[in-house]
């Protein structure tokens, strides 16, 4: 898995381009889940007034009561806004923006693309520090926070209440124009966020050279799907469209369009020209690929399982990616 990082980081290098967020890749770490600041969270954040400075440094501090009626506060203006982000993806498209409840996923998105944050509000001082220090310019504003403003933005969740420490407003970055892509992943009709998140990692540690994102899918840049990837979508080239745009993107970059299906070819059988790449198209956990994608992609299979619908689409995906990977290389 680690060998496919330094093929990545040479793809990715084609599309350092300029803010608004073209896909700049600096690399990655030497592993996804290595890269830790270890920094404590804040816990001694006085909740007893809603909203106070502190005087002994320009950053802000919010202190906010948990049962406070005043929906007037700026403050509690901001964490309705963060909520609203959260669960509405018409905002989030009008807004060109995402939320992101992870610090590890904000550290990971500045390190390596040149996406910029608007708001950030955390409960933990030293990360705000970090931010401040490290990335001047790349942020709107910084607030250091109490847990009772995460948990207003987090309500009626329980994915994030126990794991997040942040919320954050990052720009999405914009689409990418592939120049020689060779392998790229589908998804077409995904609808399960944890799915999206597992089939991303596994792409970008195998080192794909992008996603295509058919429109009736989950999008990568949900909030939980970073908290899956931690942020390193953000630096992975993308592109977005319909079945047809996938054909005729297929087409263009002279990739054969494969799609796991239980009636498909078995793997072990299937060879593939060495002068084509190809695109992987993963189908919905429960309708299976699109009656518009299965008129032009060739189906395949996994060897040995004939049900390839019986298995989690993420495991499925992941080991047909692996065995793709295998066959391209040899």
């Amino acid at each position: 898995m680690k060998n496919g990082f330094p093929c990545l980081i040479s793809k990715l290098s084609q599309h350092n381009q300029s803010y608004r967020h073209q896909s700049t890749f600096k690399g990655f770490p030497k592993w996804i889940d290595t890269y830790d600041l270890n920094i404590p969270e804040l816990n001694n954040v006085n909740s007893s007034v809603s909203c106070k400075h502190d005087k002994k440094s320009p950053l802000r501090i919010i202190r906010w009561k948990r049962n406070s009626l005043d929906n007037s506060l700026p403050d509690r203006k901001v964490a309705n806004y963060f909520f609203r982000l959260r669960i509405n993806r018409t905002l989030s498209k009008s807004q060109n923006k995402c939320l992101i409840s992870s610090s590890q996923a904000i550290v990971n998105i500045l390190n390596y693309s040149s996406v910029n944050f608007g708001l950030i509000y955390s409960t933990n001082r030293q990360i705000i520090d970090y931010i401040q220090n490290s990335f001047s310019g790349r942020y709107g504003k910084v607030c250091l926070c109490n847990q009772n403003f995460i948990d207003r933005v987090y309500m009626h969740t329980t994915f994030a209440l126990s794991r997040s420490d942040v919320a954050a407003e990052a720009h999405i970055p914009l689409e990418t124009d592939f120049t020689h892509p060779k392998r790229i992943l589908v998804l077409d009709g995904l609808s399960y966020a944890q799915n999206v998140g597992m089939l991303t990692r596994t792409a970008i540690s195998l080192g794909f050279d992008g996603l295509f994102v058919l429109n009736n899918s989950a999008k990568q840049f949900d909030w939980k799907v970073t908290c899956i990837t931690k942020g390193f979508q953000f630096a992975f080239p993308y592109r977005t469209g319909d079945a047809l745009d996938l054909a005729n993107f297929c087409k263009e970059k002279n990739l054969i369009p494969l799609v796991a299906h239980v009636e498909g070819v078995d793997l072990k059988d299937f060879t593939l020209n060495p002068e084509c790449g190809f695109c992987l198209v993963m189908g919905s956990e429960g309708n299976g690929p699109s009656k518009q994608v299965l008129e032009f992609a060739q189906k395949i299979t996994l060897p040995g399982y004939s049900l390839i619908d019986s298995l989690n689409v993420a495991i499925a995906g992941g080991i047909l990616m692996h065995q793709l990977t295998q066959l391209i290389r040899n």
